[in-house]
């Protein structure tokens, strides 16, 4: 009869020698039962958040420069992954309706029209940040100056009423003429 630790030792070896095997079979059953998995999954991740968190950061804490560069070819070889990830986890949009905004917007930004990303290579998903609804796909910099108009469509306002009166009154004053 074996001790429990030769028995843990024993399942343990056991287990790296037919990782892949057991792996494909793990595949196999999921994907007969996902439904079933991910809620019974999602449940029990729920429960064990904290155990979650804690071990992760452990394993990030223990070489976070690997973790880094593990995370980084991650993202380089799965862009789109990436993108969609992300997009799901700020906007609760996936890529695929991002590109739907997108093409509905001839692949323009909604105000200015420009058909060019700026800043980091991408437009931007515009969404109220109220009710966390999107509405629609700007540029950066009508992305920003939104933003630094508070969302608030009286100031919008106000601030185009300025411009306005502002045009009109330089034309007719410029020094010189």
């Amino acid at each position: 009869m074996k001790t429990k630790s030769e028995l843990s030792a024993y399942y343990k070896k056991w287990r790296e020698d037919h990782k892949e095997e057991l792996a494909e079979k793990k595949k196999i059953y999921r994907s007969g039962h996902r439904k079933e998995c991910s809620e019974s999954e999602m449940a029990w991740r729920k429960l064990h958040r904290e155990q979650i968190n804690a071990c992760a950061r452990a394993r990030y804490a223990k070489d976070s420069k690997k973790q880094a560069a593990r995370s980084e070819k991650w993202r380089l070889n799965n862009p789109e992954k990436g993108r969609n990830n992300q997009l799901k986890r700020w906007y609760g949009i996936t890529l695929d309706e991002y590109n739907a905004i997108l093409k509905k917007q001839d692949g323009k930004c909604a105000i200015c029209g420009i058909d060019k990303p700026m800043g980091v290579g991408c437009f931007h998903v515009d969404h109220d940040h109220t009710t966390n609804t999107v509405r629609g796909i700007l540029c950066q910099k009508c992305n920003m100056a939104i933003g630094l108009f508070f969302d608030d469509p009286n100031i919008i306002k106000k601030a185009y009423e300025y411009l306005q009166m502002r045009t009109a009154a330089s034309l007719k004053s410029i020094p010189g003429e």
